[in-house]
């Protein structure tokens, strides 16, 4: 049974005209939404002038069901922009303003059309064809839907695009072919029916003012395409909801940005009444006065507090680490294990799968299931599965395959870099038995030059490797093999997003360094790499690794950030407030314990110690400066106070300096007041 806040209440019941709901981790905001809902039907409006609007499909479906428990005699349809995207499409199509498509839902048919398209591309200007391996293919695919989450038509590419502007400038082409096969991507589901109303106006008016009620869930994941949806369908008659968090803005690479929050949806909607929904009930006093520490030090953002509204504490463990976190993050499991409660409650959240290589071998070192969400294990990443079949060969041209992976691995050797094989050609490689490196010659004899050198540079690869001998220390010959095939240049080469390309490389690294600080041979190190992959199967309940970027919306009682050293998370070069919403994401997603692992850092005891707001100067620092801005003995010694019953005594005797006592002064100002 629902029994609302006096925040969520003042939400259910807004009367009428626009409104913002800025919505803190944890708040209830879905029960909220699917409370005012139920106030607008039960207060008279027809369900058909009710549109919901997600952004996942497991988001809808969790919506969907939520409101159908609490209006069991039938509720609002809930559409995810895609899908009601699809139905405008349908409509416009009938209405015979938008012309018929047939929907691309495979992965390989995507490929495919990129492939002819980026093909004609360099056809077109005479140049050699580009590296057009499945990767590559799907980063060319995900940068073509950036640009129409953005409305795109053409011209100069946005900043993000210019270091992949070969590929992308085949944009144009890209719609030609698409418009003339008579298909639709996912990302045209939005793009062709908003597109279409902006350039007829007979059109915009049909799409609107069919609704008296528009709700959109988790607004701060909006771009450009999905905003101008909503203001499209909204019209003049409808009363559009929002409810999000601009400080859990974190998909930028979508289109994402705070400003929707900040003051875009009010432009657009004049006469906006906002809310805010600070009372959390997923986690302490402790946590919530860490991440308002840290998110604090934004700029771009809304004033706002984070309040705990729930008895019990959460538990903050702050472990450093001299020689990487893997063994901590182990011994953590342990506890947590001893103390009788479940390895499923565990999630370890990284900045980036390149990231938890450390810990994922460790754990299968200690026999922990792991299951990883959202990737592949790093054993099964494109890069490695070539390192891997190199490593097979090893000892002789019968290659020594890992029967679970033997296709994967072939596959990968084969397309990195890519060798431009037919159909004919892929089969007599990938026969059983087949010598790759005779038969890679043999079907490249009368080859044109460019492509007969790629392949001989292959060949010559697959050669020097079979000639090393398994029991040869294994990181000079992953530098070896890495050289010969130029795969820093390829990654470079194809990439198309700079943060996909760096994460790319750095997973690499990280298995260079796993076999020269573990003194893995070419024979113990592919042999660790099969058992972690067979055991990825066994490990259904198991401890869950998975990525910031895909935490949001969940929880876990036990949470544990295994990279939080400087250059790591915040990643080295990129956007600072971008990465403290990552942080402040990462951070609540816990419940009952969170686990922060970094490098040992003498300045961040200290600056604790002493109560110290925001971080030194980022140079001198090992530690993540987000631990320093968390201000984390000042956040522990008041939530003991809090939960203690000593309130009164909170702010007595506080090593703080004039910033951190004013954020307690605010907090326990706010808590007395709800």
């Amino acid at each position: 049974m629902f029994s609302p806040t006096r925040e969520q209440l003042e939400v259910v019941e807004h009367r009428t005209g626009h409104a913002l709901v800025r919505a803190v981790a944890g708040s209830g905001k879905s029960a909220t939404l699917v409370e005012r809902i139920a106030h607008l039907v039960e207060s008279g409006s027809r369900l058909d002038q009710i549109l919901v609007l997600m952004f996942n499909k497991s988001a809808a479906d969790d919506f969907r069901s939520r409101l159908s428990r609490r209006l069991p005699d039938g509720a609002p349809e809930v559409f995810t922009f895609h899908s009601f995207g699809r139905r405008l499409a349908r409509k416009l199509a009938c209405d015979g303003a938008l012309s018929h498509a047939r929907l691309v839902s495979s992965a390989s048919e995507s490929r495919q059309f990129a492939r002819q398209v980026l093909s004609e591309h360099f056809a077109e200007y005479g140049e050699e064809p580009e590296d057009l391996s499945n990767e590559a293919l799907d980063e060319y695919l995900s940068a073509i839907d950036m640009l129409k989450g953005a409305l795109y038509t053409g011209g100069p590419l946005p900043g993000w695009a210019s270091d992949a502007a070969r590929l992308l400038s085949s944009f144009k082409l890209f719609e030609a072919r698409r418009r003339r096969a008579g298909l639709r991507f996912f990302a045209d589901l939005i793009y062709d029916p908003v597109l279409q109303a902006r350039q007829d106006e007979l059109v915009r008016a049909s799409l609107a003012d069919d609704y008296g009620h528009v709700l959109v869930d988790e607004f701060q994941d909006i771009n450009d395409a999905q905003m101008e949806m909503v203001r499209m369908v909204a019209g003049e008659r409808a009363s559009v909801m929002v409810v999000g968090d601009d400080d859990q803005t974190i998909y930028g690479w979508r289109g994402a940005r705070p400003e929707f929050m900040l003051s875009l949806f009010e432009k657009q909607f004049p006469g906006v009444k906002s809310y805010n929904l600070t009372g959390t009930f997923r986690y302490g006093h402790a946590l919530s006065l860490l991440a308002n520490s840290c998110i604090a030090n934004n700029t771009m953002r809304a004033e706002k507090l984070c309040v705990s509204r729930t008895a019990h504490s959460t538990r903050i463990r702050v472990r450093l680490h001299t020689h990487g976190p893997a063994d901590l993050a182990v011994e953590e499991i342990h506890a947590w294990i001893a103390e009788g409660r479940q390895l499923n409650e565990i999630a370890i959240l990284v900045r980036e799968y390149a990231n938890a290589v450390g810990v994922e071998i460790a754990m299968h070192r200690h026999g922990i299931p792991a299951r990883i969400v959202g990737a592949a294990s790093f054993a099964e990443q494109t890069e490695v599965l070539v390192l891997r079949g190199y490593m097979s060969l090893a000892g002789g041209n019968t290659a020594v395959w890992d029967p679970s992976n033997a296709q994967a691995i072939i596959a990968a050797m084969l397309n990195t870099p890519t060798l431009y094989l037919k159909r004919a050609e892929l089969s007599r490689l990938t026969a059983p038995g087949a010598p790759l490196s005779r038969t890679l010659r043999q079907v490249s004899s009368g080859a044109k030059s460019w492509l007969a050198q790629i392949r001989g540079k292959t060949a010559d690869a697959m050669e020097w490797a079979s000639r090393q001998s398994p029991d040869a220390p294994a990181a000079p010959f992953l530098l070896e093999t890495i050289r010969r095939l130029s795969l820093f240049e390829h990654i470079h080469r194809t990439g198309v997003r700079k943060e996909r390309i760096d994460e790319r490389c750095r997973m690499i690294r990280q298995v260079i360094e796993l076999a020269r600080e573990h003194q893995h041979t070419v024979a113990t190190l592919r042999e660790l790499m099969r058992e972690i992959v067979a055991r990825q199967e066994e490990a259904a309940d198991g401890v869950l690794i998975t990525s910031v970027h895909r935490s949001k919306g969940l929880e876990w009682p036990c949470v544990l950030l295994p990279d939080l050293a400087e250059g790591q998370f915040p990643a080295q070069g990129a956007p600072i407030e971008d990465e403290r919403r990552l942080y402040y994401v990462a951070t609540t997603r816990a419940q009952d314990r969170l686990v922060l692992l970094a490098p040992l850092d003498r300045t961040l005891v200290e600056h604790s110690k002493l109560g110290r707001t925001g971080s030194p100067a980022p140079g001198g620092i090992k530690a993540s400066r987000f631990l320093f801005e968390s201000n984390l003995m000042l956040a522990a010694q008041v939530a003991e106070h809090i939960e203690g019953g000593t309130v009164g005594q909170a702010r007595t005797g506080l090593a703080a300096d004039h910033g951190g006592l004013a954020l307690v002064d605010r907090y326990l100002r706010a808590l007395e007041h709800n």
